[in-house]
């Protein structure tokens, strides 16, 4: 009889497909095994102590209120690793929740590829981020539908998933590369609109669990070839290895757009060293354009070089990812130091989730500068003093 239970817990925790009537038949076999004091009796046979696997669950409720949602996904979260560990009598997972800025596709995908990329172990980490808007399908899709979630295995090992190929968008140079493949992950997709607690962790705690055994085989490890990704990903039934992501279908994000901000109000650009206009770093005057307001800089060696109350443009802390084909991976970006630079420029949160341009371009010398002032009171080289242009969605790179 425990025999059985076991072979039938055992293929609860690697379906083929990850569902809310799923996730009831494991709450159902969690109460079999005598809830929570058969948790403590599953204890006994797991490994004490912290876990080498750690899942990072991102979530789009970062904001300036407190939401109850982040606090609903967190306990949600614990309840799913006390479940699991029961039935599997496995290590329990080490899962660590993380905010995100709440609808801002291009945020949610940054905050991705920094962490998973940058990873210094890679295999023993899985990630997912979930920022689903709905923004296309609002009104249209019955039964609270939305995106489908969608996984792959990194060069490092790491494993990352998210909603929507929107997640992938600065993976896009491992995908062009052939070192990436997205794959489609089997998972209810409607029935629920609160889907980052209802259905979504189940996915970090499944996923996490079946990590387990290939990890103690050795089959879990970092520098494997994009076949042998694909084999190991394989053995997990609810990832459909037969769909993977066509490039043209992950949103390219190339053109400089600001893709994160920080508490400083810096700048993170999309426009990495690799990509940029080698007469840029020349050190003559540029003009940047963003949000109708065109200021003039230069490139910098190093951020802090601009000096305290001035415009830099230099290489930031993001983007150094070893596994990326580009000649330097590392991200641009814009700041002024002792200052916010996203306040000076009046962005706001709304800005940024439609993907504010950014244009480069050289000062001419037929075009001298008017000096305007920033409401910090800080006078600055300015042009278009008080032009209200939106060019998010008309803008180009202007590489003369």
């Amino acid at each position: 009889m425990q025999m059985a239970t076991e072979i039938k817990n055992q293929e609860l925790l690697n379906p083929s497909s990850i569902t809310l009537d799923h996730a009831n038949k494991l709450i159902e076999a969690y109460e079999d095994a005598d809830a929570l004091s058969g948790a403590f009796n599953s204890i006994a046979n797991a490994d004490q102590g912290w876990s080498p696997i750690t899942a990072t669950y991102l979530s789009d409720n970062g904001g300036p209120g407190a939401d109850l949602a982040a606090g609903e996904i967190k306990l949600r979260i614990r309840d799913i690793e006390a479940i699991v560990t029961t039935l599997s009598q496995n290590t329990p997972l080490k899962t660590e929740y993380l905010d995100t800025p709440t609808q801002d596709k291009f945020a949610a995908s940054f905050d991705l590829s920094q962490l998973a990329r940058t990873s210094i172990r890679g295999a023993g980490n899985i990630f997912f981020v979930n920022c689903a808007p709905r923004l296309e399908q609002a009104g249209k899709e019955a039964n609270n539908k939305g995106e489908n979630i969608y996984l792959g295995m990194l060069p490092n090992g790491a494993i990352v998933s998210g909603v929507d190929t929107s997640s992938f968008m600065f993976f896009r140079d491992l995908v062009e590369d052939g070192n990436l493949d997205i794959h489609k992950v089997n998972i209810q997709t409607d029935g629920s609109q609160f889907r980052s607690r209802d259905i979504f962790p189940w996915l970090s705690g499944l996923l996490g669990n079946a990590l387990i055994k290939p990890a103690k085989e050795g089959q879990w490890k970092k520098d494997m070839s994009l076949n042998e990704r694909r084999e190991f990903l394989e053995q997990f039934k609810f990832i459909d290895t037969t769909n993977t992501v066509k490039l043209d279908n992950i949103p390219n994000p190339d053109e400089a757009i600001i893709g994160r901000t920080d508490l400083h109000g810096n700048l993170k650009l999309s426009l990495s060293m690799g990509d940029v206009n080698k007469e840029w770093l020349s050190g003559e005057p540029l003009a940047i354009t963003i949000k109708g307001q065109t200021f003039e800089t230069r490139f910098y060696e190093k951020m802090f070089d601009a000096g305290s109350g001035n415009v830099g443009f230099a290489i930031g802390s993001s983007g150094d990812f070893k596994d990326s084909p580009k000649e330097d991976p590392r991200y641009l970006q814009l700041a002024i130091i002792n200052y916010s630079l996203k306040s000076e420029l009046g962005i706001t949160d709304s800005d940024l989730k439609q993907g504010l341009r950014v244009k480069i371009e050289p000062v001419s010398e037929t075009s001298p500068m008017p000096t305007i002032y920033f409401k910090s009171g800080r006078a600055i080289s300015v042009f278009n003093d008080n032009v209200e242009t939106d060019l998010s969605g008309a803008f180009e790179l202007n590489y003369q």
